[in-house]
């Protein structure tokens, strides 16, 4: 059973270009107003609130080489390893990136009073991610609408969503339980916003499914594979493949069937240069830059995604300002590090935890006046 702590008030933007923003560029239907879905969203709409891809800004001058032997088996035998390690490489990880995007509605069948019009939203963002401990710091704006700050966390006792009453005030609990289906949206806004820019190198920016998840499903097909000489990044291998998306997103697609391509660097565990993903709805296209500071082959410097569908189009960049691989206390996963109390839904204080004892002592209490009964019953039949 899942035990749900709602207190407070939601704050709400204002209202059209709050809606067109959740519409086309939400990633969940409750990450900014917890419990509610996407207010009229549009199957092609649905698919891009869940997407993160890439804008091409324009590829370097490149030499393509026919199809390859070697290059499909150097594919086969390294990539799923190389991809192993940068997903083991980021984590525990710390960090801070800015999020901003302009999007545009172009539904044609709703009587929209944004559509047409231009929302440009900003976001600031902390992250810190570890052993299935993770929290997110995000400061919104969007045009037009004050300024939001909400924290996102989850540990192993609960999830829970906290606002700033004011900037820079103090914190007010907005929703807390037990992590779980009621509170499903708040891991959704961490993995929307954090997890999957961090899983962009061995990803293709389409939802949560990573390359590793992908070439060993049944439906994954090469259609080609060869090498590619690239100025910025030398020879590179490019593969064009289908693939079965998400069940989620084949019903926001209604379609069962993804194209792709990208294009691998294998000097850096075969992390993804650019990507583009097709379906019949529209198309996403994906680059990313690497730090060229860092140890890490998936360090991140920049992504720009552009995605494209019948009733929403919008470009995003986001930039990491700072990654680091360390541990953070456990405690600093909890709200009394935002100055609040614990979650009254955790277990320390959970009443499902001691309705649980109850039962149990009433159980025991109506064991031992069975055994009683018996006793004596037992003692009438032997003395008659």
């Amino acid at each position: 059973m899942h035990n749900t702590f709602k207190t407070g008030s939601v704050k709400r933007t204002g209202p059209s270009t709050f809606r067109l923003s959740m519409r086309i560029l939400s990633v969940s239907g409750g990450i900014f107003n917890p419990g509610r879905p996407l207010l009229g969203a549009s199957r092609a709409c649905a698919c891009v609130s869940a997407l993160a891809s890439a804008l091409a800004l324009g590829a370097a001058p490149s030499t393509v080489a026919a199809d390859s032997d070697s290059a499909r088996e150097r594919f086969d035998k390294e990539a799923a390893a190389g991809w192993q390690r940068l997903r083991e490489s980021i984590s525990p990880v710390i960090g801070s990136l800015t999020r901003s995007y302009e999007a545009e509605s172009l539904d044609k069948d709703r009587k929209d009073p944004t559509r047409g019009q231009s929302v440009v939203e900003k976001n600031n963002i902390q992250f810190w991610l570890q052993d299935g401990l993770a929290k997110m710091v995000l400061d919104r704006q969007i045009s037009g609408s004050p300024f939001v700050r909400r924290v996102f966390g989850v540990n192993s006792d609960y999830a829970f969503i906290a606002d700033e009453a004011q900037q820079n005030g103090a914190y007010y609990l907005t929703e807390c339980g037990q992590s779980g289906a009621n509170l499903s949206h708040v891991n959704l806004g961490i993995d929307s916003l954090v997890r999957m820019q961090l899983q962009s190198p061995y990803g293709v920016g389409f939802e949560f499914q990573t390359l590793i998840e992908i070439v060993k499903s049944h439906e994954f097909q090469i259609l080609r594979c060869q090498e590619r000489e690239e100025m910025a990044h030398g020879l590179c291998v490019e593969v064009e493949f289908t693939f079965r998306p998400t069940e989620r997103m084949a019903a926001a697609l209604k379609s069962t069937s993804m194209r792709a391509m990208i294009l691998l660097d294998p000097s850096a565990n075969w992390r993804v240069v650019r990507s583009t993903a097709k379906s019949d709805d529209g198309e996403i296209r994906t680059e990313i830059t690497y730090s060229a500071n860092g140890d890490n082959p998936g360090d991140i410097a920049r992504l720009v995604r552009h995605y494209e569908f019948p009733t929403a189009r919008a470009i995003e960049t986001i930039e990491f300002t700072h990654t680091s691989y360390e541990s953070t206390p456990r405690s600093e996963f909890y709200l009394p590090a935002l100055g609040l109390p614990d979650c009254p839904m955790s277990d320390a204080n959970n009443p499902w935890h001691w309705r649980t004892f109850l039962i149990g002592v009433n159980l025991v209490v109506v064991g031992v006046i069975l055994l009683v009964l018996y006793q004596r019953h037992r003692r009438r039949h032997i003395s008659t």
